[in-house]
């Protein structure tokens, strides 16, 4: 369950702080790297600060990267865009809905992506009880549903809606009856089995993690709609940034599955791998997210409709 509550790209937004945060925006000759609060999910942040210290050592000695263990842990967009903008950071870790909203201000045609189960992608699953006689996803209106909600999952609120206004059956909130909120994958999978609740959105992996362990419990769920596989989450540098010690941090991301350093990081945040892939990697997360937009938008618009025509 670690692996999937925890997501690989949790282990590159705590391991990367190795460098003193400049808030001032004056220019440094050491890398600055922050991270989104939403990607570091239930890490706990002494464990992450041990691991920070020794592979900063690490990249120091190896690398000849000044290193320190001081991290900027970023609250919102709002507070990422402005580092940003200031140059007071020039590497992040942020989920593709924070990727689309900073823009500009960040870039670059390569990223770096954690490898869980062998794929850097994910696929959120609707999940409802074989026996409960819902058959469409207009039969979940008033029900209740489990939400998982982790970093790795962090696309999958979005897609839902999406398929909600397809069928303008409104957003989530107003169609379900009500929305559990948890962490664990089996939090939100086991009272469908159980039939306390009416349907759970996880996703593919903690799912079919969970039916290995259970048969039972892939025998009594099925799918109601399996969403496209995305990659939620990536590191990235400032838009601006172009420096050769960009291409050595993602050289040494992409080695640390080979040295003993690496692998004891690795093995903590119960990761695979990273890898450096080319930004179209994202296309599919991009594609869903502004869809998602298009659709929203269009059920404002029908709803500011709605009340100017009411007397």
């Amino acid at each position: 369950m670690w692996r999937q509550f925890l997501g690989p790209f949790s282990v590159i937004v705590v391991i990367l702080l190795f460098v003193p945060f400049n808030a001032s925006g004056q220019t440094s000759s050491m890398l600055r790297v922050g991270f989104s609060r939403m990607v570091i999910g239930a890490v706990n942040e002494n464990d992450a600060m041990a691991a920070v210290k020794i592979w900063a050592s690490l990249i120091a000695k190896e690398r000849g990267i000044p290193a320190d263990t001081c991290p900027k842990i970023f609250k919102n967009v709002t507070e990422t865009a402005t580092a940003l903008t200031d140059k007071a950071v020039d590497c992040i870790s942020i989920t593709v809905n924070e990727y689309v909203e900073l823009g500009a201000l960040v870039a670059g045609d390569r990223v770096v992506i954690g490898i869980t189960s062998g794929s850097i992608m994910e696929k959120s699953m609707l999940l409802v009880h074989q026996d409960s006689g819902i058959e469409r996803l207009d039969d979940l209106r008033g029900r209740k549903i489990g939400l998982l909600m982790h970093p790795r999952a962090s696309l999958g609120p979005a897609w839902l809606d999406t398929l909600l206004a397809r069928k303008d059956l409104g957003p989530a909130p107003d169609f379900f009856g009500q929305i559990i909120k948890t962490t664990k994958t089996g939090k939100a999978v086991l009272p469908v089995f159980f039939r306390h609740m009416d349907a759970c959105l996880v996703l593919q992996n903690g799912f079919e993690t969970m039916v290995e362990l259970n048969p039972q419990i892939g025998q009594q769920l099925k799918v109601l709609s399996i969403s496209p596989p995305v990659v939620p989450i990536l590191f990235c540098f400032r838009a601006d940034y172009n420096t050769p010690v960009r291409q050595e941090v993602m050289d040494e991301l992409s080695l640390w599955h080979l040295n003993p350093a690496g692998r004891q990081i690795l093995t903590l945040f119960q990761t695979d791998s990273l890898e450096e892939h080319p930004v179209s990697s994202l296309d599919s997360a991009l594609e869903l997210l502004a869809e998602h937009r298009r659709l929203c938008d269009k059920r404002m618009e029908g709803a500011d409709t709605d009340a100017t025509a009411k007397p």
